[in-house]
C-alpha cells in the first residue's frame, strides 16, 4: 500500500501523482498494479458499460440476476429483511442520494442491506457503496484465479490474465485511495479513482472482445462497475 513509499504522507496527493506517471506508460500498467497504483490507461468507451458521472449519463438500470445476488451479498442482511423493518420516506437520505446516481435500485439495494445506512450522512454512504464495490471486486478476482486454473484457451488465458492485472488495481489501488480521500473530505480524488475503478473494468471486459470470446464474467463485470458508478456518483454530490 501506500505507507510503504517515502514522502507519502499526503496519500491521495501521492498516489494521484503516481497515477499520472503509470497514464503516461502503457508498459507501466502491470509495474504501477503490483504496488498498488492506479493506472487508469484506458478511456471509458461507449461498450458494455457505458456509464460515468462525467459523462453526467441519467439513464438508469434494473437489478437482475447474478447483479442483484453479487450486490446481496455484499452487504450486510438481505434487502427484503431490511424493507420488512424500514420503510424510507420520499425525501429520506438514502432516497434522495439514490436518484442522484444512474443506478437507483442498485445504490437502494446496497444501502439498504447494510444496517449502518439509517444513520449514515452522505459521506458514510458513499463508503457503504465502496466497501460494497470492493466485496464484489474481490469476490470477482476470486472467481477468475479459479477460471485461470482450468483455462487451456490461450486466448482466454490472456484475457482472464488482463482482468487479474484490472481487478488487483482496482482492490489495491482504486477503491482504498478513494475511501481515503473521502474519509479526508476531499472529494475530487474520490471522484478520480472511483472513475478510475470502472475504466480498469471495462479494460477486463473489453479483453474479450478483442477475442473470439464470450466474456464468462460479464454479470461480475457489470456489478462492480455499476458500483463503482454509484460510489462515484455519490462523491461528487460532496464537490
Amino acid at each position: 500500500m501506500w505507507e510503504d513509499f517515502p514522502g507519502s504522507q499526503n496519500a491521495t496527493a501521492y498516489w494521484s501523482a503516481e497515477q499520472t506517471k503509470c497514464r503516461k506508460d502503457k508498459a507501466a500498467k502491470i509495474f504501477c498494479c503490483s504496488h498498488g497504483i492506479p493506472a487508469g490507461i484506458v478511456p471509458h468507451v461507449k461498450g458494455i458499460f457505458p456509464y460515468s458521472v462525467r459523462a453526467q449519463n441519467p439513464r438508469t438500470s434494473s437489478i437482475k440476476g447474478t447483479l442483484k445476488e453479487l450486490v446481496k451479498g455484499a452487504g450486510e442482511g438481505s434487502l427484503e429483511e431490511k424493507r420488512e423493518k424500514k420503510s424510507y420516506s420520499a425525501d429520506s437520505l438514502i432516497e434522495t442520494t439514490c436518484k442522484q446516481t444512474p443506478f437507483f435500485e442498485l445504490c437502494v439495494s446496497t444501502l439498504e442491506s447494510n444496517p449502518k445506512s439509517s444513520t449514515s450522512n452522505v459521506p458514510g454512504l458513499a463508503r457503504i457503496v465502496a466497501d460494497s464495490a470492493n466485496a464484489v471486486a474481490n469476490a470477482t478476482l476470486d472467481h477468475i484465479l479459479t477460471l485461470l486454473k482450468t483455462a487451456t484457451d490461450p486466448e482466454l488465458k490472456k484475457a482472464l490474465n488482463v482482468c487479474v492485472v484490472s481487478y488487483n488495481t482496482i482492490i489495491e489501488g482504486d477503491i482504498p485511495v478513494a475511501i481515503d480521500a473521502i474519509e479526508k473530505n476531499n472529494p475530487k480524488f474520490a471522484v478520480e479513482f472511483a472513475d478510475d475503478a470502472g475504466i480498469e473494468v471495462q479494460t477486463c471486459e473489453d479483453s474479450f472482445a478483442r477475442s473470439t470470446l464470450d466474456s464468462p464474467i460479464s454479470d461480475r463485470n457489470k456489478a462492480v462497475h455499476d458500483l463503482c458508478v454509484v460510489f462515484e456518483s455519490i462523491a461528487s454530490l460532496l464537490l
